[in-house]
């Protein structure tokens, strides 16, 4: 009987550990294309016909299949793509840190490698307003707008005439710049740890 219920424990263990190493695309044909970028394959989805090209840029861990809604209803009016970034989704891992830098670096080798030199219209969600932002500041021609949807534009913030990364600072330091509306009206945080107040 104990054997049996460690072995049970065992293949749950193992199996736990199998399905964490798995990309959520993993066993799932690509709807887009594989392209090489120099060693390693990003995917990149493509629709729609027109110009200029929207560029539809994920936040966080999220990856093409995001945009999916988005991405058919903007293909009706003009071509537009969805890709995944290094390490998510269908494209290859980077070889780096996937700093912002890298990660607009693969953005720009890609769309030259899928042959798309025009200028472009790019939608970042919420990581994906600094990554959009910094394209734009790195390759200003090939930018022809940016949207930003409920999406980060910068990385740092200033704080009493200093400033530092959002993640270096304090969370009193980041309250006493953007106080919550809950905590401007008197709300208890929801855990001590939390910036989020109770409703």
């Amino acid at each position: 009987m104990r054997l049996s219920t460690a072995l049970i424990a065992l293949n749950l263990a193992t199996w736990g550990t199998n399905v964490a190493q798995q990309t959520p695309s993993a066993g799932y044909p690509p709807p887009g294309h594989l392209i090489d970028i120099g060693g390693r394959k990003l995917h990149l989805h493509c629709t729609g016909r027109g110009t200029p090209t929207v560029i539809l840029v994920a936040g966080g861990g999220a990856f093409s299949i995001d945009w999916t809604l988005v991405q058919r209803r903007v293909e009706g009016t003009t071509r537009v793509c969805s890709y995944d970034r290094a390490g998510l989704g269908w494209s290859d891992p980077g070889p780096g840190e996937e700093t912002v830098e890298e990660t607009i670096d693969d953005l720009h080798r890609l769309l030259r490698a899928a042959g798309d030199t025009g200028r472009h219209i790019l939608v970042g969600a919420s990581i994906g307003g600094i990554y959009i932002r910094a394209y734009q500041h790195a390759y200003p021609n090939e930018v022809a707008g940016l949207i930003f949807a409920n999406s980060s534009h910068r990385v740092g913030m200033v704080v009493k005439g200093g400033g530092d990364l959002i993640w270096k600072l304090s969370e009193d330091e980041v309250r006493a710049v953007r106080p919550t509306a809950v905590r401007r009206a008197g709300g208890t945080p929801v855990a001590r740890s939390s910036p989020v107040g109770q409703v």
